[in-house]
């Protein structure tokens, strides 16, 4: 399941600018479809017509395309059951993550997370104990991950217990305000 806002930020703020290989090879993914758009709103195309997740099932083979589901935003209040679910979630942010909450809400259901190195995911997510951390940009690394985990129960489930030890040793809002507390009290 992919799930998450159907829309991709601009290309230049998600790529290095001086890499002109990667931005060449990413590009279109990124550059608008306009006749797309204009059929799915004259309603002579699909709704998401053009869109990235659009492009992107339409790139997958029959056989994979009929394992995956493009979920666009679910409720929030049904985000638990599908990060207990899951058997590995997948955080690849491309642009800085200032905390990565949701990461920390599988690791709280006890789900093994598979991201990259990107701002404070590297904070949450202990890399080898909780889930796996591959290089931002990484696609192959991001793939051997995801499939070092589905490929090895025992190692799945010792990190999901593991990464929701961490969540709720850490992560809750008692724990954190706990330290704020401790903080203060120290200065």
């Amino acid at each position: 399941d992919i799930v998450g806002r159907n829309f991709s930020y601009p290309l230049l703020d998600m790529f290095d600018r001086e890499d002109r290989a990667l931005i060449a090879s990413v590009k279109p993914w990124y550059a608008p479809h306009y006749a797309a758009h204009i059929k799915a709103r004259l309603s002579l195309a699909p709704k998401n017509a053009g869109s990235y997740a659009f492009r992107l099932k339409a790139s997958l083979s029959p056989d994979v395309a009929a394992k995956v589901s493009f979920l666009d935003q679910i409720p929030h209040a049904e985000l638990a059951s599908r990060y207990a679910d899951a058997d590995v979630f997948v955080f690849p942010p491309l642009s800085p993550e200032g905390f990565g909450l949701p990461p920390v809400e599988a690791m709280a259901a006890g789900t093994p997370v598979v991201a990259t190195c990107s701002g404070g995911i590297v904070e949450t997510v202990r890399d080898g104990e909780t889930g796996i951390l591959v290089a931002k940009n990484d696609a192959p690394a991001l793939a051997e991950a995801i499939l070092k985990l589905l490929e090895d129960d025992a190692r799945k489930q010792r990190m999901g217990r593991a990464a929701r030890a961490r969540a709720l040793g850490h992560f809750t809002w008692e724990r954190i305000a706990e330290r704020v507390y401790a903080m203060d009290k120290a200065v």
